[in-house]
């Protein structure tokens, strides 16, 4: 086997570890995103915090393999980006089950931001509604009248129902 050969090889075998350490974590990740997720909506405070913690774990091991994978690159003159990815994967010859892999990871890594952007946006609906609750229960914030008749039209006298209440 010449110096090159073993070269590629040695790179497969590389990028195959650090895809496994990868979808090792990006699994779990997606799955406790997802459970932030719902809990968020619950807005479980409690479960929130305890999936924060195993999500920065998860996010750790990330980070270091995906040092581990930029290093690799940037080895053998390689940009840290998805296209010369491709190219290393190119170069090195790699199986069709290491491609596979890296198509995973990059499918789990779009699918955890997705799911990290609908978390955010669930997180500020959440502050909204904590800051207006607690102007309403300080007196800075009109409530307004959430009275209707069985009709519904505006009620301000007797005999309404209260749609809402904070």
């Amino acid at each position: 086997m010449s110096e090159h050969e073993q070269l590629q090889s040695q790179v497969r075998r590389d990028l195959a570890g650090i895809f496994a350490d990868e979808l090792g974590a990006l699994k779990p990740l997606c799955t406790l995103m997802t459970q932030e997720s719902d809990a968020l909506k619950a807005r479980d405070a409690s479960q929130v915090l305890v999936l924060t913690v195993a999500k920065e774990a998860l996010l750790q091991q990330l980070q270091i393999t995906s040092t581990r994978r930029i290093q690799t690159l940037q080895l053998l003159g390689f940009d840290a980006n998805a296209q010369s990815l491709e190219q290393l994967l190119i170069w090195c010859d790699a199986e069709p089950e290491l491609r596979e892999s890296a198509d995973t990871v990059m499918s789990l890594t779009r699918q955890c931001h997705e799911l990290n952007v609908q978390n955010g946006i669930q997180i500020n609906k959440n502050q909204k509604f904590v800051n207006r609750s607690l102007n309403v229960l300080l007196g800075v914030e009109d409530v307004g009248f959430a009275g209707y008749t069985a009709s519904g039209t505006r009620s301000e006298e007797g005999g309404h129902r209260t749609i809402t209440t904070i």
